[in-house]
């Protein structure tokens, strides 16, 4: 009997204790909440915050070789972003290239056909549109005119499938003029050292206000933290030419593009959509 009093005497105190801090933890918790909020939700969290419902996953099949008609089809996947609150979404051109379906995922998750309205190889850059019973969040666009080096930038996108997956970097450089294959140049591109991997082609680059300063497009083979950018002004200059000429009805979208990306290690690799 006696052993028996002295083990509640000694368990007391340790299940005490436990109750204690259980009692201690729980408030602080709920008193610290707004707080906590607060400090977490950073520039960059607010950054993403304003921009994300406007960036959308593109995906569809493709060839993997377009020269054969009977090539195998893979998974293409990319990004996306909706530019006017119509259901006009600016990607690159190589996302959409050669692919017979195009399916557009919003942030919410609902789904939509994209139809190809309108490309230009010479700057890699595409416009889909997709019908909306609503209108759509649209994108803010600042500038890239007064971008400074070190600056930070964040990328949105769907590398691999893993939609609205979001990196963080600086501006490397400004002003890079990249070759594509043995006849192409990229001119006038954003260099930046967020990571940016096949299916990231097409997602916005923002600022740390949320507000667009380019569109993700290609990647230094062999290298890690060399990724480019189209810059907004120009990107934003040639989707408005799309879009207006698309409403007056004018603009040859079916003009035939045969763009090669050259896979040596002397050039640059546009990031394709990812084969699964």
């Amino acid at each position: 009997m006696t052993q028996t009093q002295s083990k509640s005497t000694q368990l007391g105190p340790l299940a005490l204790t436990s109750l204690l801090g259980l009692s201690l933890c729980f408030p602080s918790a709920f008193v610290l909440a707004d707080e906590t909020s607060s400090v977490r939700r950073t520039n960059t969290v607010r950054a993403i915050q304003t921009a994300e419902p406007a960036v959308v996953n593109i995906e569809g099949n493709k060839p993997s070789n377009p020269a054969m008609a009977d090539s195998q089809q893979v998974n293409g996947m990319g990004a996306g972003v909706i530019i006017d609150a119509r259901g006009y979404i600016l990607t690159n051109q190589h996302v959409v290239q050669d692919v017979g379906r195009i399916e557009i995922t919003l942030h919410d998750g609902t789904r939509h056909i994209g139809r190809l309205i309108a490309r230009d190889a010479d700057t890699d850059l595409a416009l889909v549109k997709i019908n909306s019973k609503t209108p759509l969040p649209v994108i803010r666009c600042g500038t890239s005119s007064d971008l400074m080096r070190g600056e930070r930038v964040i990328a949105i996108g769907n590398p691999f499938g893993y939609h609205n997956t979001v990196t963080e970097g600086i501006v490397s450089a400004l002003h890079r003029d990249i070759p594509v294959n043995g006849t192409q140049n990229y001119p006038d591109l954003i260099q930046t050292d967020a990571s940016i991997n096949p299916g990231n082609s097409g997602g916005p680059l923002l600022n740390a206000d949320g507000e667009m300063i380019g569109i993700n497009a290609a990647v230094r083979i062999g290298a890690q933290g060399i990724g480019f950018a189209i810059p907004v002004d120009k990107a934003t200059e040639i989707a408005a030419d799309m879009i207006a000429q698309h409403r007056r009805g004018s603009f040859e979208s079916s003009v035939s593009v045969s763009t090669k990306y050259s896979e040596g290690a002397a050039y640059v690799e546009v990031v394709r959509a990812s084969g699964s």
